[in-house]
């Protein structure tokens, strides 16, 4: 009787580890890229449910052939490229992942088949690169992302947009918050003096310097991009949100 309550023992130990293995190996992922992101803020979220992580992502940017098709991108630190606005934001369905702790590479096979998927999904942008509107197209991805994060309601890219343009048709400063942010590393209600001091040097401010920043700055809707393209003709050169209302006011003058 022993022996058989032992043997039994055995065989539902041995299942449930299998049935473990098994839910490692196919549970189901959706890794949401979101619009007005950062490729940091991407990867932190996804290190803390243990599914990639920023050095595993690093080194398959470095060694990633499918990257020549974004030689366009400029490289950032460590060699990597710019990954703003490359990604495009979605919902996106993965049966292959694999979390298990008794695999010490599962993370860096993990972060390779994410990586690869997302630049696959990104190709479409990028099938030929034109001018539009003056400016690469890369350069309109930039001035996108900006549209992008500014637009906080989802509601008024294209008369924001029309901000933007105005702006660089005569060589000034867009003096958009949410550039000096992204060097901040953080969102504020209002920035402070200090904030603009800390971003002077930096060639993202958009207070300190004119036309369009460097890379995008965020990831970026084809929504917005469309509305960036095929903006309201404005004369509008200011523009500020109405929390309360959701909703920006417009303006041609700074009074």
């Amino acid at each position: 009787l022993d022996h058989k309550k032992t043997s039994v023992m055995k065989n539902i130990l041995l299942l449930s580890f299998f049935v473990t293995i098994s839910t490692w190996a196919q549970k189901k992922h959706i890794i949401e890229v979101r619009a007005g992101e950062r490729v940091s803020d991407l990867i932190s979220r996804l290190e803390d449910k243990s599914i990639l992580s920023k050095d595993a992502v690093e080194q398959i940017l470095n060694e990633n052939e499918s990257l020549n098709l974004f030689d366009f991108a400029p490289i950032k630190g460590k060699g990597i490229i710019a990954l703003e606005g490359i990604f495009v934001p979605g919902l996106y369905e993965f049966d292959n992942l694999t979390i298990n702790p008794q695999n010490d590479d599962y993370i860096l096979i993990n972060s390779r088949i994410i990586i690869n998927h997302l630049l696959e999904k990104a190709k479409y942008r990028f099938a030929y690169k034109k001018v539009t509107r003056g400016i690469s197209f890369y350069e309109l991805l930039t001035m996108a992302s900006i549209v992008e994060k500014e637009d906080a309601f989802d509601t008024h890219a294209n008369v924001i947009a029309s901000v933007f343009w105005n702006r660089l048709k005569n060589n000034d400063r867009f003096s958009s918050c949410v550039t000096v942010e992204y060097i901040l590393g953080y969102h504020r209600p209002f920035l402070l003096f200090s904030d603009l001091d800390k971003a002077a040097k930096s060639p993202y401010s958009t207070y300190h310097h004119r036309g369009i920043p460097p890379t995008p700055i965020c990831f970026v809707t084809d929504y917005t991009i469309e509305n960036t393209i095929n903006s309201n003709e404005t004369d509008f050169y200011f523009f500020v949100l109405d929390w309360v209302e959701r909703v920006p006011y417009m303006s041609s003058d700074s009074k």
